[in-house]
């Protein structure tokens, strides 16, 4: 955001992983709930919509993850 011109002026992330234990009490994470909130004005926010569609798209990082555990990833303006 901060390289299309943004002010980012806080960002705050909160992840919560969900697991379950199978029939032989081996424990695996099943879902992680990725919860992020950007501080910027309204002016960025179609900056913002921009980085928001790219990181429902996908990262490295979620892509790969994405078979073996669900991601459900909430991103928001602050205010919203």
């Amino acid at each position: 955001m901060t390289r299309q011109g943004a002010e980012v002026k806080g960002m705050s992330a909160r992840a919560e992983i969900e697991k379950e234990t199978d029939e032989i009490y081996r424990t695996k994470f099943t879902v992680m709930h990725l919860d992020v909130t950007v501080d910027l004005d309204e002016k960025d926010r179609e900056i913002f919509e921009e980085a928001k569609r790219e990181m429902e798209a996908g990262s490295l990082v979620t892509y790969s993850l994405a078979d073996a555990i669900e991601m459900d990833i909430t991103m928001r303006m602050s205010g919203d």
